[in-house]
């Protein structure tokens, strides 16, 4: 019989998985190649987080619709934010405690601050300043997460980290930024060799031909 899982009932308790031994199971994944995208990241992370949180005291929902709220404009009227991630009580489903927003970056040698679609990050660090900036639900909300996956030789995940930090203005605001080419055990970069197969792998893995030239 396997031992039995402890399950995290108060939402500090969840901000520490998160941080610690839910990040570890990320690079784990990362490492194995089950994130190629967005939606492999979304999905493992939702996976690991609920197979240890209490389902009968709160509830874990993906890219729900948060009505009367932009982060444009003055006008909320018609407008809606939609986080990835959410956790909200049970007995409360208008009642939010977490926040949390991903983001896969595919491309190599490119990470966040030389992105192409650095807008689109910035935007997802705007979402979660308002959240926490709202009179409404910044009563609720206790802690937001950035999520961040990239790879690159030249950006380190303290470099990335540092830049994103001065983008959130809240301290319940927390980043998480992992580096496919980055030993996290030895604290340093893959080998050379390591990081070619690292690209090799996810660039097989991600491309999917049906007939014609499988080359």
């Amino acid at each position: 019989m396997g031992k039995k899982i402890r399950r995290i009932k108060t939402v500090k308790c969840i901000r520490n998985y998160i941080l610690g031994p839910l990040t570890t199971k990320l690079r784990r994944d990362v490492r194995d190649g089950r994130i190629l995208n967005e939606s492999d990241f979304e999905n493992c992370f939702v996976h690991h987080l609920k197979n240890r949180i209490d389902e009968k005291i709160f509830q874990i929902s993906t890219n729900k619709t948060l009505s009367g709220i932009t982060i444009n404009g003055k006008s909320s009227e018609g407008k809606f934010l939609m986080p990835d991630i959410i956790v909200r009580d049970n007995d409360d489903e208008h009642k939010l405690r977490l926040v949390i927003e991903l983001k896969a970056d595919k491309r190599a040698t490119s990470a966040y601050p030389g992105r192409a679609a650095e807008s689109k990050i910035n935007d997802d660090l705007k979402k979660l300043n308002k959240f926490t900036k709202n009179s409404f639900l910044k009563k609720q909300i206790k802690y937001g997460f950035f999520v961040y996956l990239y790879r690159d030789t030249e950006w380190s995940e303290n470099k990335i980290k540092k830049k994103i930090s001065k983008k959130l203005h809240h301290g319940r605001l927390k980043i998480i930024v992992i580096n496919r080419y980055w030993n996290a055990k030895k604290g340093k970069l893959y080998s050379q060799p390591t990081m070619d197969r690292i690209d090799e792998k996810f660039l097989a893995s991600h491309k999917i031909v049906v007939g014609g030239d499988k080359k």
